[in-house]
């Protein structure tokens, strides 16, 4: 399996096409990150860049539980064959277990495993 670091910042609409190598074969996924200002939190959709078909809408990006399935925020989607995304915390001790506005890219890194 390898393992592929999303570059991201923490600019509040994001849209960006990544090639990752899933199940030993390239793929371009195309990434939306917005920031809910609301609830406090950045969500991600992504999408298929050759026919802007949504794969996967409104996945929250939050740490999970090391040790368990929720490390691994597509664990509920394994039947699209995307691979396994972590966000992962850059430093020891953070104020929040998710990204803020201001720490995306830099205390959090977005982790694929394909």
């Amino acid at each position: 399996m390898a393992y592929q670091k999303i570059p991201l910042t923490s600019d509040p609409n994001q849209e960006f096409s990544v090639t990752l190598e899933i199940d030993g074969v390239n793929r371009t996924l195309k990434f939306n990150l917005s920031w809910n200002y609301i609830g406090g939190y950045w969500v991600m959709r992504i999408t298929d860049p050759a026919t802007d078909e949504i794969i996967i809408d409104s996945v929250p990006l939050v740490a999970g539980s090391v040790g368990s399935d929720e490390l691994n925020i597509l664990h509920q989607h394994e039947y699209l064959g995307i691979g396994k995304a972590y966000i992962v915390p850059t430093k020891d001790t953070l104020e929040y277990d998710h990204p803020t506005d201001e720490n995306l890219g830099t205390d959090f890194v977005l982790v694929w495993e394909g």
